[in-house]
């Protein structure tokens, strides 16, 4: 018992198969074209890596010179005695956060005085405009 195909079966596959190796074809082409602009994209990814890397770290060297512009150097625990631990201070008495009657009358006359050459000065410039 030997089977064999008919006419139209065998065209059938015939078709096929021409089909099949006409999408392959096809296939290969967009394959390689895809592999191509996979490898160029990889490049560009690196690429950019390497030039935000460089941004940051230029913009943290900016940030940390302005944190010190404005905030002052950290600063570093003393070294040289040994000792670690603070020396607690002394509590102060409630006669120390008072000023004397001298200093307050010469806080106030000074900023009397700036006071009235201020006005002085705004004086003179509304005469001298008119």
């Amino acid at each position: 018992m030997s089977k064999r195909l008919s006419e139209i079966e065998i065209k059938k596959r015939l078709i096929r198969f021409t089909n099949l190796e006409r999408l392959y074809a096809n296939q290969t082409i967009t394959v390689r074209k895809l592999r191509a602009e996979n490898k160029q994209l990889k490049l560009q990814i690196a690429d950019m890596a390497a030039r935000f890397e460089l941004i940051v770290e230029t913009q943290v060297a900016r940030i940390t010179e302005l944190e010190t512009m404005i905030f002052g150097r950290k600063k570093r625990p003393r070294s040289g005695n040994g000792n670690d631990q603070s020396v607690p201070k002394q509590p102060r008495s409630a006669s120390s956060f008072r000023r004397d009657p001298y200093h307050q009358w010469e806080n106030a006359t000074v900023s009397l005085f700036s006071t009235a050459l201020v006005v002085m000065v705004i004086l003179l410039a509304f005469t001298n405009d008119s």
